[in-house]
């Protein structure tokens, strides 16, 4: 199991810090906490990215 501090899933997911700080505080990115700092498991973020990409369509 990797997992994955604040600087390293800002890269992982190529976000703003302050994107990924908005997605934890909603609560709308799955996230742990040891003490204090904010941690995560990428295999929770692989499977986000998946639950929450949409397809686009090519209409021409």
């Amino acid at each position: 199991m990797k997992i994955l501090d604040f600087n390293q899933t800002v890269q992982f997911l190529t976000l703003k810090p302050s994107h990924l700080r908005k997605l934890i505080f909603n609560r709308e990115i799955p996230f742990f906490k040891v003490g204090r700092l904010v941690r995560f498991k990428a295999s929770e973020l692989e499977q986000w990215i998946n639950k929450n990409t949409k397809e686009v369509l090519n209409e021409q």
